[in-house]
């Protein structure tokens, strides 16, 4: 393929190694905001995070996750054993304590 390959089927989710959890924003916890942000992210053929978009979530807490999840880093997927970009849909979630 000559873009990044869509997970599912036969193309396995890559499994994430480095986990940096977002910092939730201080605005969004004096409004008592919580909920999940989906992001859809563009994984290289290193594992490493090339591009995200939030596709649903709350206006506060976007950039945050975001953020964090442009900082991520996953296993490379290999498609015919050989390395292969993948788009794959991630969810960051905040819950105030």
């Amino acid at each position: 393929p000559t873009g990044p390959v869509k997970v599912g089927g036969q193309i396995k989710p890559p499994r994430r190694l480095v986990n940096v959890a977002p910092v939730y924003p201080s605005l969004a916890q004096q409004a008592r905001v919580e909920g999940e942000v989906e992001i859809e992210a563009v994984i290289g053929e290193d594992g490493r995070v090339r591009e995200a978009r939030v596709t649903r979530g709350k206006p506060l807490l976007n950039d945050a996750a975001l953020t964090a999840v442009r900082q991520w880093t996953f296993t490379p997927t290999t498609l015919n054993d050989r390395p292969v970009a993948v788009v794959m849909t991630v969810t960051v979630v905040f819950t105030l304590r």
